[in-house]
């Protein structure tokens, strides 16, 4: 199949790189964009012939794709023939008319929004809509599309999740991975009382928490979202007072340093809160589960769904009165060297399973399935 998978890095992350996940200087990534491009070096290995456009500095071929920059991602769509068109991102976000999809010639290529996001795109058009969790689906997809709805997880890279540690592991670290509203403040609600009762805990905090920090801060926004605001407030200031009890402001890094990090990590700890519905799948927890770490989460959104089989998942009513208890007993049982039951800490042969079963390969043949089902591959030629 002939493929054009459209997308952007909505401004954060910057301009991209089709080497940024190979490339240690590219710094971080999403989630979504992760899926994003892992999905299209998959496709590729299972020759197809896949072509990217969005927020890249310079065409490039790598890894059998080609890279194409944003200018470029409209006249692709509509002027060359597509078995498929994916698009990972709100289009308008690409300069495109409202109804891209919609005034696309009759029969052309298959159209897909694989749906990351959590709020409502122009669907108008769509044929298909490609959630990463059944939870996603219900939630952000069917209440305002009556369409094509499939489920496609997200996967892990083996190369990064069997990569070698870089040193032992350090049962008394807990990690926090995620944007800061999202639950690093009961973390640190917590964290007296997690370094009470065990003096050698230490939480290293993998964000760009002063970045962040300072987006909030602006007049319009405190005005718009005062209760996020205020947490921002709170977040910042207790991340910075607890450096002296074991707390670390790491800022972003790049996944496969990410990797490693967790590689040496005891404890992921995810007292997921959020404002509105956020995590369609929660792709930290997943790789912090592929590198042997005791995952704790709460079950908010699809969290529950996703990592019910490698992650302690606490109903989040429980988890966020009492955040250090789990967090403790994870570091126990690191500590100890020893499985939790059937959550907790994965030995070796469960944790090269576990990468086995989310690799994206997997989720790159489901694709290729769902593709060919729906029609691609028969409606361009």
């Amino acid at each position: 199949m002939r493929i054009l998978s459209l997308g952007t890095a909505y401004g954060w992350w910057g301009e991209l790189s089709p080497r940024q996940l190979d490339d240690e200087s590219c710094g971080q990534i999403g989630g979504g964009e992760q899926a994003w491009l892992m999905t299209a070096f998959r496709l590729a290995e299972r020759g197809h012939e896949v072509h990217v456009a969005g927020d890249f500095g310079r065409a490039d071929l790598y890894r059998s794709v080609a890279f194409h920059q944003r200018h470029e991602a409209l006249p692709l769509a509509t002027r060359e023939a597509w078995d498929a068109i994916l698009a990972w991102c709100d289009l308008g976000n690409l300069g495109r008319p409202v109804g891209f999809f919609h005034d696309l010639p009759c029969g052309a290529a298959l159209r897909v929004v694989p749906q990351q996001l959590n709020h409502v795109l122009d669907v108008a058009g769509v044929d298909v809509i490609v959630s990463p969790s059944e939870a996603h689906r219900r939630a952000t997809v069917e209440p305002y599309f009556k369409g094509v709805v499939e489920v496609v997880p997200n996967g892990v890279d083996a190369s990064r999740a069997l990569q070698p540690a870089d040193g032992p592991r350090d049962p008394f670290l807990v990690v926090y991975a995620s944007s800061p509203d999202r639950g690093l403040h009961h973390l640190l609600r917590a964290w007296s009382e997690v370094r009470r009762r065990e003096p050698r805990a230490r939480l290293r905090v993998y964000y760009e928490i002063d970045r962040w920090y300072e987006n909030l801060r602006d007049l319009s926004t405190r005005r718009a979202a005062p209760a996020m605001a205020y947490l921002a407030d709170e977040i910042w200031r207790r991340a910075h007072e607890l450096g002296g009890a074991g707390v670390e402001l790491r800022g972003a890094v790049h996944p496969r340093r990410l990797a490693r990090e967790l590689l040496r990590t005891g404890v992921l700890a995810y007292p997921c809160d959020t404002v509105s519905w956020t995590e369609g799948f929660g792709q930290v927890p997943l790789e912090a589960a592929c590198a042997g770490c005791y995952v704790i989460v709460s079950d908010q959104d699809a969290l529950g769904e996703i990592h019910a089989d490698h992650a302690r998942v606490v109903p989040k009513e429980i988890l966020l009165r009492d955040v250090a208890s789990p967090v403790l007993e994870g570091i126990a049982a690191m500590a100890q060297g020893s499985a939790c039951g059937e959550q907790g800490w994965l030995d070796e042969e469960r944790r090269r399973a576990l990468v086995a079963k989310w690799e994206w390969r997997e989720a790159a043949r489901r694709w290729e399935t769902i593709l060919r089902a729906r029609g691609a591959g028969r409606r361009a030629a």
